[in-house]
């Protein structure tokens, strides 16, 4: 069997030497069925993807292009057998899944960087990823089988794959604490929409936010990847911003450390936090919103120890501290409204209460 090697991505002549290698290697693992195809041949391809992001995109790009001319290449035969009177609604019927892209190529093209989308698909192919997730307003302690542990935030999903040589986490979306068990011949890659950091002998906390992903060291160091090679260590009490091909740190003050990791004790710290930020972080735990009704609440500045599944406590210290009222909407959300008898100067923004 060939061991892949990692190919340079600086001109346009190496992209494309990519774009090949990662056709060779789609055709090669795909057999000469539909589903065909070894074991040997995908964890080929699982290597490879995994020496670069670059080959992950690549090979993103190959299955999902091929899925989609396949799907097309069905839906036509299938409009000409039913004649030109074919109804287009039949397009989208259960009964005709040909006409649907796959689950391969649904998840290529809606990745963003491409690469944890990508090693994704190979291992499920594969049929070697264990997928772990949890429920808005679930918390949940994995221990692996390495010994490191995982606990997972509210709304959180990854899959996990244990192999000889490497360990490898793709997370597809919310927030996890990583206790990360040393073992130095066996590395430990956290591959995530922004980025992939590895572990360091390290704890760490990620969060995937909406415009980018958030990585804090709470003790060791971890290694924020780039072309399959370390671009950025991060110490421990440090906080990364990891952003397409940005990455900015800042040292944490006890206290701002302190807030992040707080939702590991069930809690949500605010200390100064906005009206707007602070209905964003309890709304990660409620299946039924919080709603600000009234723009000038927005900028109302708060403090804090709240339960995180316990958003009541937090509503009623807003009646107590702003005179804030509250509605019931009709799908069941929270609705913030300023109190008509307070004084006004109290639901101007900056004004700091709780």
């Amino acid at each position: 069997m060939t061991t892949p090697t990692a190919l340079p991505v600086s001109s346009s002549q190496q992209r494309h030497a990519i774009e090949e290698e990662a056709a060779r290697l789609f055709h090669l693992a795909r057999g000469s069925g539909c589903d065909g195809g070894s074991a040997e041949a995908w964890e080929q391809v699982s290597r490879w993807i995994e020496l670069s992001p670059a080959h992950g995109v690549a090979f993103a790009k190959v299955e999902a292009s091929w899925d989609m001319t396949e799907a097309l290449r069905a839906s036509q035969e299938d409009l000409l057998a039913d004649g030109p009177g074919a109804a287009v609604d039949d397009v989208d019927d259960e009964t005709k899944p040909a006409h649907r892209l796959s689950r391969r190529a649904f998840g290529a093209l809606a990745a963003g960087s491409g690469l944890a989308v990508a090693a994704s698909v190979v291992l499920w192919r594969m049929g070697t990823a264990q997928r772990y997730s949890t429920k808005v307003g679930e918390e949940r302690l994995i221990h692996l089988a390495d010994g490191s542990q995982v606990r997972l935030n509210t709304d959180t999903m990854m899959d996990v794959s244990m192999q000889a040589d490497r360990r490898t986490v793709h997370f597809l979306k919310g927030e996890a604490r990583f206790d990360v068990a040393h073992d130095p011949a066996r590395p430990f890659l956290v591959t995530a929409r922004d980025g992939a950091v590895q572990a360091l002998n390290t704890v760490f906390n990620l969060r995937l936010r909406k415009d980018f992903t958030e990585l804090t060291v709470i003790e060791g160091q971890a290694a924020i990847m780039g072309d399959g090679a370390p671009a950025a260590t991060v110490p421990a009490g440090t906080s990364a911003m990891i952003r397409a091909t940005t990455v900015s740190m800042i040292k944490l003050a006890r206290v701002d450390l302190e807030r992040r990791t707080a939702w590991q004790e069930g809690k949500i710290q605010l200390d100064g936090a906005t009206l707007a930020q602070a209905v964003d972080e309890f709304n990660r735990y409620r299946t039924k919103p919080l709603v600000i009704g009234d723009p000038d609440l927005y900028g109302l500045r708060m403090g804090g120890m709240f339960a995180a599944n316990n958003s009541a406590d937090f509503v009623d210290a807003l009646k107590q501290s702003f005179g804030i009222r509250v509605m019931e909407g009709n799908d069941g959300a929270v609705i913030l409204l300023p109190g008509a008898d307070r004084p006004e100067d109290v639901n101007k923004p900056g004004n700091s209460a709780i």
